[in-house]
């Protein structure tokens, strides 16, 4: 990348996961800032993860339109300019009056659980606040399709938790293909109720024997360790909390000003781990 950057008319795209990126040992050759400072962060706005689906929406036929559907089902709202709203109104009260057609504009009878443009891209999102794109068309495409269809909307609450259950499911089998450490460490935690004290996550994966099968598995498999946790071993870091602090690089886990770590919901549920009011974990069929 660095010889490139002599040629004027050719340039080099690397794309690199949050954890290669945040190693400084990588860019520790001549010039190396240089590639560090032009980098851009691929981050997902919660108006671009709507602009995606509504395109998405604008290939379908008519009829299969779930707005459409929802226009059939009897909404009398009628769709807004987008996406060129007015003046008077935003790219995100434009998106937000879609939602509102067609799943109604709260999980339940009111404001306080929760509105359901701002709450899906919310429990879809890692510790870091990232929504994959293909995240949030997996939970918009099983909520659609879910069964049975509510009667007044496209959209209902019970068809979007099922939706989260499933981009719960994809995103954390995705994870473990970049990352073959991450079930291994979050099995221990499964029935437990986050967000979970720091002595309690410990003790659960000293139960689990963690960080030793952790050890192992890594040797066995040929795979490489999270880069904090590579330099604990056999140094004097606490390997608990090298661990936490791989989690966070990756969004897996956050740690609250309380010191308590919270797992969010798109891990959280396919990893059977609770949290009171949370996306109930899903049960797994026979």
């Amino acid at each position: 990348a660095v010889n490139i950057r002599s040629f004027q008319n050719i340039r080099l795209k690397i794309f690199m996961r949050p954890d290669q990126f945040s190693d400084a040992g990588l860019f520790e050759f001549p010039d190396g800032s240089k590639i560090k400072n032009d980098s851009v962060d691929l981050r997902w706005t919660r108006t671009e993860l709507y602009e995606l689906l509504f395109f998405e929406l604008s290939k379908a036929s008519a009829e299969s339109s779930i707005i459409a559907l929802a226009q059939r089902e009897g909404a009398t709202v009628a769709i807004p300019n987008y996406p060129s709203p007015s003046s008077n109104h935003s790219i995100e009260d434009a998106q937000r009056s879609l939602i509102d057609i067609v799943a109604g504009p709260y999980l339940g009878n009111n404001r306080r659980t929760g509105r359901v443009y701002s709450w899906i891209p919310l429990h879809l999102a890692d510790a870091n606040e990232d929504c994959s794109p293909r995240t949030f068309l997996t939970a918009w495409k099983v909520a659609a399709n879910h069964i049975p269809p509510p009667k007044d909307k496209a959209i209902d609450r019970l068809g979007i938790n099922e939706g989260v259950r499933k981009a719960s499911t994809d995103r954390l089998a995705e994870l473990s293909e970049d990352y073959r450490w991450v079930r291994l460490v979050l099995l221990p935690m499964k029935g437990l109720s986050v967000p979970i004290d720091r002595k309690e996550l410990t003790n659960a994966w000293a139960r689990g024997n963690t960080i030793e099968s952790f050890k192992e598995a890594a040797a066995q498999g040929g795979w490489l360790a999270p880069i904090e946790l590579g330099e604990s071993f056999g140094g004097t870091q606490d390997p608990v909390a090298a661990m936490i602090e791989a989690l966070k690089t990756i969004g897996v886990v956050e740690v609250r000003s309380s010191g308590k770590i919270n797992v969010p919901d798109i891990f959280r549920v396919e990893a059977g781990i609770k949290r009171k009011g949370g996306v109930a974990v899903p049960k797994r069929k026979n």
